[in-house]
């Protein structure tokens, strides 16, 4: 999982398109669970 990661990163700081659209999204369901954890907790 992490090593796609990387390469992904690698591929959109080269100017990858599609890379960079699939970390935007990866990096926003990755916040929108963070924040519903929380909200659960009342914090």
């Amino acid at each position: 999982m992490y090593e796609n990661d990387t390469n992904s990163i690698k591929k959109a700081q080269e100017g990858d398109k599609f890379e960079l659209e699939k970390l935007i999204k990866y990096n926003n369901r990755t916040y929108m669970e963070y924040s519903k954890k929380i909200s659960r907790k009342g914090l």
